[in-house]
């Protein structure tokens, strides 16, 4: 009879968060040498491709949230020796969904250096700050608890709002500023 190791995960169990669309990296390391690992996703449906599995100490997947709530991740690490001794752990991550948001009117028109007021009608997640990509507002300030962004135009053009939490995208929102 041959007694083999206790095989330990000598790598954290907790990948942390990513957003979706963000590469999911993670480095398997075991207090024992000479280890086959694989690893299996546990099905989500909430995510683009639900289950995922794969061999080798490297977890490098990209990974997809379409839902506006967070989704919780585990891995399936199972290494293996030579002689037949197993161990399967846990590992987690939470997959932040991308932001978007939509203000209460289709078309936004401001003239240059005025001010206005508008309300934000869908905001996921529900709080979070807006800036511009452009230089034609001067400034786009958020009030998540009243859901009212105020903007500033200062010259003519467009822009689109960038709504970021703890994850960055592009909501395509114009506020154009007419001649």
């Amino acid at each position: 009879v041959v007694v083999g190791p206790t095989l330990l995960l000598t790598s954290s169990n907790n990948v942390g968060n990513c957003c979706s669309g963000d590469y999911i990296t993670y480095l398997m390391t075991c207090d024992a040498s000479n280890i086959q690992y694989t690893w299996e996703r546990e099905f989500n449906s909430n995510l683009e491709q639900a289950y995922a599995s794969g061999s080798g100490a490297k977890i490098n997947e990209r990974i997809y949230n379409y839902t506006n709530t967070l989704e919780n991740v585990t891995y399936n690490i199972t290494m293996k020796t030579s002689n037949g001794c197993q161990a399967t752990y846990p590992v987690y991550a939470t997959v932040n969904p991308l932001p978007e948001i939509s203000v209460s009117e289709s078309e936004v028109k401001i003239a240059a250096g005025a001010t206005r007021t508008l309300y934000i009608t869908d905001a996921n997640p529900a709080s979070g700050s807006i800036t511009s990509l452009r230089s034609a507002i001067a400034t786009a300030n958020f009030n998540s608890l009243t859901n009212e962004l105020t903007v500033n135009a200062i010259q003519v053009g467009y822009t689109e709002l960038v709504y970021k939490t703890k994850c960055i995208n592009n909501c395509v929102n114009e506020i154009i500023i007419p001649v």
